[in-house]
């Protein structure tokens, strides 16, 4: 994992993600962006001049067989040493029956990371890593100037004030195609997206646009990163 522990580190100490003492508590959805970034903190966790240590959180949506998926991620965690968090909820439930949301994954999305930042305050932490990557950086970006008219983007790093939380990005270096190479050459558990909307949502749709942008202007992609990382607005 040189490569990805590489980045990992430049993202860290670029953007001041972790301090001494940390926990940095790894939101783990089962699939390859946040495996790979939990293996990864594990592995900077143990030779970072910075002391830190790492644990797992899992949130529960609900969906059919998300125990199963839950007990895999579990196993998982173990064998990488990361102790490992499970939040229940009835997120699909809310979502899905009781809405009847047309377009769910905003609403998805606000309350699980409401659930999960709430769990992390709870056991007195202050750090949350998320796996979002280059390439959702992008599409981020792309979502809210298409969809609202104005430059937007996620940032590496964002404190919460309500919740007391900073979140970070330790994968904001790292392109998709990269985490799939990396996650397949170290045979990581990687687990299936249970919800029935995974292939249908806006980002996925705005995603594949930016990747046809590229093929018709080459390096579009590299650029658009390079403007975000290179703005204050998005710093």
């Amino acid at each position: 994992m040189k490569m990805s522990l590489s980045r990992m580190r430049k993202a860290v100490n670029d953007y001041g993600m972790i301090n001494a003492g940390d926990i940095v508590y790894c939101a783990v959805s089962g699939g390859k962006d946040s495996m790979l970034m939990l293996a990864c903190l594990v592995r900077l966790s143990k030779f970072h001049h910075i002391p830190f240590t790492v644990e797992a959180v899992h949130v529960d949506m609900g969906f059919e067989g998300s125990k199963a998926v839950a007990e895999g991620i579990a196993d998982a965690c173990s064998s990488l040493g990361a102790p490992f968090h499970c939040i229940s909820t009835d997120i699909a439930k809310i979502v899905f029956e009781l809405r009847n949301e047309k377009n769910p994954c905003a609403l998805c999305s606000k309350m699980r990371k409401g659930a999960l930042y709430k769990y992390i305050a709870g056991l007195g932490g202050s750090k949350a890593a998320l796996g979002h990557h280059a390439d959702d950086y992008i599409a981020t970006f792309l979502l809210s100037l298409l969809y609202e008219g104005r430059l937007s983007s996620f940032k590496p790093v964002t404190y919460l004030d309500r919740s007391g939380i900073s979140v970070i990005r330790p994968l904001i270096y790292m392109r998709e195609r990269d985490i799939v190479h990396e996650a397949n050459l170290n045979n990581l558990a990687v687990f299936e997206n249970n919800c029935p909307n995974s292939d249908k949502s806006e980002r996925k749709a705005i995603a594949q646009l930016a990747h046809s942008l590229n093929k018709q202007f080459p390096h579009a992609e590299e650029r658009i990163l390079n403007a975000l990382f290179t703005s204050e607005h998005f710093r």
